[in-house]
């Protein structure tokens, strides 16, 4: 089956086996899927890699490109059913013309929107869940573009007083506060599986400038990004 593939999606550990190979770094990582795609797949997907702590890594590898991600809730990435959620995703988007990277790319974004950082109602009323699950998945559209908690509100044609009720109720954080995390978060994921310049992930993050973005960063994280990177990665 493997070379009819167009991307095999696979855990680490299914790779071990497979392969007769322990997969340990990301150097194993690479040497995994290269073999997987001189088997015959166009592209392999390999999930599931814990080198770092409390980060899980996922490498994205054909012939002429190889991306790693990673992310940093990996509660939410072992989730039940989020590997068939995910194929299931990248599947839709290149049956609608979509090439791997950009099915990849949309499919992750759908994952943390509505998989990973979702969360699921306890009572009969539905409609605070469903705001604070639209507001995450239009900030994973649109993170890049808008910073501002009216932006996303003004989408949901709702006030921002009531977004922030509406986060507020369900996970106990203000909107700014949902913003800033998410765009933390991909920052950490630039820093440390990029070689992009901190100039580069400024404006990829759409900040006005690297003095906005390194302003941003510290005052979350109490270093500049370049130490950040340095330091942990």
């Amino acid at each position: 089956l493997i070379p009819e593939a167009t991307v095999l999606m696979l855990r680490c550990k299914e790779a071990e086996m497979l392969l007769n190979m322990q997969i340990h770094t990301d150097d194993d990582m690479i040497e995994a899927a290269s073999r997987l795609v001189a088997i015959g797949a166009k592209a392999v997907l390999l999930r599931g890699g814990h080198q770092t702590k409390d980060r899980v890594t996922a490498l994205l590898y054909t012939e002429d490109k190889k991306q790693f991600f990673t992310s940093q809730n990996t509660e939410g990435w072992q989730k039940h059913g989020v590997g068939g959620a995910f194929s299931t995703a990248i599947a839709t988007r290149l049956a609608m013309g979509d090439d791997i990277y950009r099915a990849i790319h949309y499919a992750h974004d759908y994952m943390h929107s509505q998989v990973v950082y979702s969360v699921h109602c306890e009572n009969n009323s539905l409609r605070p869940v469903d705001l604070y699950n639209k507001f995450m998945s239009l900030l994973a559209d649109h993170y890049r573009e808008a910073h501002d908690v009216a932006y996303y509100a003004d989408k949901m044609a709702i006030t921002t007083r009531y977004l922030s009720l509406v986060t507020n109720k369900i996970i106990g954080k203000s909107p700014k506060e949902i913003i800033s995390d998410y765009l933390l978060h991909e920052a950490h994921n630039l820093l440390l599986s990029s070689r992009f310049t901190i100039s580069e992930i400024s404006y990829k993050l759409g900040f006005s400038s690297q003095a906005m973005f390194s302003k941003f960063f510290y005052n979350r994280e109490g270093c500049s990004p370049l130490s950040y990177r340095n330091n942990v990665g």
